[in-house]
C-alpha cells in the first residue's frame, strides 16, 4: 500500500464514540469506523456489516440455552462491559 500510495498517511486512534466524533466534526479526522448507529447530524453512514451481541453462560447457567432475554432480566445481570459511554456498552444495554 506504501509503494501504491506513498503520500498516504494512516493514523488509528482508539476513542470513545464522541471524541471521535468531535474529529470528524473539526476536520483532525477523515473518516471513523465504529459501530453504529451515529446519532449526530452532519455525518453520512455506510453499514459495513451486521454483529449480533451474545450472552456466555457457562453449561448449566440458569440462563444458558434461551433464545433471548428480555432487558429487564439483562439489567439485573452482574456484567463486565465496557467503560461507560462505550457505544459497545450502550447498545448492550
Amino acid at each position: 500500500c506504501a509503494r501504491r500510495y506513498p503520500d498516504l498517511a494512516l493514523e488509528v486512534h482508539e476513542e470513545q464514540t464522541a471524541t471521535l466524533s468531535e474529529g470528524l466534526a473539526t476536520g483532525r479526522l477523515d473518516l471513523l469506523l465504529l459501530a453504529l448507529p451515529l446519532s449526530t447530524p452532519g455525518f453520512t453512514e455506510i453499514p459495513l456489516f451486521d454483529e449480533d451481541f451474545a450472552l456466555v453462560t457457562p453449561l448449566g447457567h440458569r440462563l444458558g440455552g434461551r433464545e433471548g432475554l428480555p432487558r429487564d432480566v439483562l439489567s439485573e445481570l452482574p456484567l463486565l462491559l465496557l467503560a461507560e459511554g462505550h457505544c459497545l456498552r450502550d447498545q448492550a444495554l
